[in-house]
């Protein structure tokens, strides 16, 4: 008993290293990443300017400056952490949270040929939250998921859908890829994981974090050469509307 004890405690401690290590490289990131995001901004506003812009051309500059907004977002929430070692939270809709996240992933999710559906069964799923902070939880799991596909699989999905179990929300992702291995089920939340080679393996502790900050848990339910499952537990407030097609204020 003794000697798992220390076994997990050394364990805690290497992964509160690592994150540690972590957010080191995310302040230096943030800093770099504020004064480019002011360059995209700029240009991204006098394009808009262009009355000859066309159509295509427009969509594209709206993605980039919803993308720009929400990076902005993110690094005043990343700055807040930073100094203050605590993240503002607002009553949001998860539903909207979802759907933002979806349209934010709309480019590597067409490049892999990713199919996202979102199964929302409730109108509203208000709960208090870090909107842009969960938004990016999400982006991170849909990039992951669309990544994750052989070559060769012809049915690519993901599939999110939510549920109310007393007082705590599920969030299920589900996808269509070539799965995890059961040993690493727990390890690929530990920072600088990554079966990627471009990747650094901060995505999933980063997801790992924001989770446990919303007094919620991440885990792998499922995972086999067919796809992966796996689910987000976030605290549940009063304010959901349980009937399908209904909104909260009805």
């Amino acid at each position: 008993m003794n000697t798992m004890l220390t076994v997990n405690y050394n364990r805690i401690l290497e992964r509160q290293k690592k994150l540690d290590d972590a957010w080191k490289i995310t302040a230096s990131l943030v800093h770099e990443v504020k004064n480019s995001l002011q360059v995209i901004n700029g240009y991204s506003t006098l394009l808009n300017e262009i009355p000859a812009l066309p159509d295509e051309g427009k969509r594209m500059n709206s993605m980039i400056r919803n993308t720009g907004t929400h990076l902005d977002e993110l690094i005043i929430n990343y700055t807040e952490l930073l100094k203050h070692k605590s993240f503002q939270y607002k009553m949001a809709d998860l539903n909207k949270i979802i759907e933002g996240s979806i349209g934010i992933s709309e480019d590597f999710l067409r490049k892999n040929s990713v199919d996202v559906v979102f199964d929302k069964n409730y109108r509203t799923l208000k709960t208090y939250i870090n909107p842009p902070l969960l938004k990016q939880v999400f982006v991170n799991l849909i990039k992951n998921s669309s990544e994750s596909f052989p070559i060769d699989r012809y049915y690519r999905k993901i599939i999110i859908s939510t549920e109310i179990q007393g007082d705590r929300i599920y969030i299920n992702i589900k996808d269509t890829g070539r799965g995890i291995f059961e040993e690493n089920w727990e390890s690929i939340f530990n920072p600088f994981t990554t079966s990627n080679k471009d990747g650094l393996g901060l995505g999933l502790p980063f997801v790992k974090y924001i989770i446990f900050e919303h007094r919620g848990d991440i885990k792998v339910i499922n995972s086999s050469p067919n796809g992966t499952h796996i689910q987000i537990e976030i605290p549940q407030f009063s304010f959901s509307d349980l009937n399908i097609g209904r909104d909260s204020s009805d």
